[in-house]
């Protein structure tokens, strides 16, 4: 892998010293870690796992990871392949003791659905450990669907059967106002507010 930027969107557990989003991935990095034991021996299903960037974190806790996606990566180590379509999950209820489900979230469709299937799948006092941007660009177009704040976020969950335990912000005002201004907008890339106008 000699693109560096693949290198460090694979490294966002325990990122690399010149990583520009070093700042919100050590925060991630730190939040995981004090979670690690609760994943030591379980099974763990990592939901949109694209390159498999927190991997080390797994295995660090001698996980069983499942990773699944909608599409094979790079390395061909998705192990389950996805269907935008599918409606329910491939997998029995209580299957798994923690599901990661890390900047995927605003990327779904339904997320309603996806969350009540996620607990669905997951044993009786199982984890669900996810992370959502909230100040970022319009990105992975056209499925970029929503932004959360956290009473929205502890909405959602809430309604879908999930006992929040902690809602954490990471990335610092400096952070954010740097990753605006460098990933220079492309065509409505980086909004304040939308208009919008339908006819019925």
């Amino acid at each position: 892998m000699n693109n560096p930027v693949m290198q460090r969107q694979a490294r966002r557990y325990e990122p690399y010293l010149d990583d520009p989003y070093r700042e919100l991935n050590q925060a991630l990095t730190g939040h995981l870690n004090r979670y690690g034991e609760c994943l030591r021996g379980t099974k763990v299903l990592d939901f949109g796992c694209g390159e498999r960037p927190f991997e080390s974190f797994f295995s660090r806790f001698s996980a069983q990871t499942v990773a699944c996606d909608l599409q094979q990566n790079r390395f061909g180590t998705v192990d389950v392949v996805l269907t935008r379509e599918a409606s329910k999950l491939p997998f029995e209820s209580g299957t798994f003791d923690v599901v990661c489900l890390f900047d995927v979230l605003e990327h779904v469709e339904d997320d309603l659905a996806l969350l009540a299937e996620l607990r669905r799948i997951l044993k009786d006092g199982g984890l669900l450990l996810l992370s959502v941007p909230f100040m970022y660009r319009f990105h992975e177009i056209p499925h970029d669907y929503r932004r959360y704040t956290p009473t929205g976020l502890k909405y959602v969950l809430a309604k879908c059967g999930f006992d929040v335990q902690e809602v954490q912000p990471m990335g610092s005002a400096i952070f954010v106002a740097d990753t605006v201004l460098r990933e220079q907008p492309r065509s409505f890339c980086h909004v304040g507010h939308v208009l919008l106008v339908a006819w019925r």
